[in-house]
């Protein structure tokens, strides 16, 4: 495995904007979130969801690698974000939302059928069996994307599985 690059979390990101596309895909899933009394997530508020969810995802899309990969996967994606909005963002990109728990992939499901976000799936199983099988990704999303950044790492399309 290539060794991953750490990311330093105090490094302010440039925050891209959000297309008019990926609004319009997104919007949907804002809405499901607040609406669905399943929705994995404390914030659910769609004003608040914006900024928590969305933007915070965006911020990701400042490291041109991320930006530029075709293969991602969003480890642990809970709710769905940021894999959800990168997938918006990334038309082209295939973002695979990994997920152990069966009803937090059920709502991603939902939530990028409502939003038509066709690139995105939602993945129900452990990271590691899942890793194990793939074999190949551009990029691997492991605390979120934002400021608070633990470990962004790039694999040059290396196996991920240890």
């Amino acid at each position: 495995m290539a060794d991953p690059r750490p990311i330093d979390p105090a490094e302010p990101l440039p925050q891209p904007d959000l297309t008019d596309a990926a609004r319009a895909k997104l919007e949907p899933v804002i809405a499901l979130l607040a609406a669905d009394a399943t929705a994995p997530s404390a914030v659910i508020e769609p004003e608040r969801a914006w900024v928590v969810h969305v933007a915070d995802s965006l911020s990701g899309l400042g490291f041109p690698e991320l930006a530029s990969a075709r293969r991602i996967a969003d480890v642990g994606a809970g709710a769905g974000f940021p894999g959800l909005v990168l997938a918006a963002m990334l038309p082209d990109a295939q973002v695979d939302l990994i997920e152990s728990i069966a009803r937090k992939c059920e709502f991603i499901d939902r939530a990028s059928a409502a939003g038509g976000i066709a690139n995105a799936r939602a993945v129900n199983a452990r990271a590691e069996d899942w890793a194990r099988a793939l074999g190949t990704i551009n990029y691997e999303i492991t605390c979120g994307i934002s400021p608070r950044v633990r470990r962004l790492y790039h694999h040059d399309g290396e196996d991920t599985a240890e």
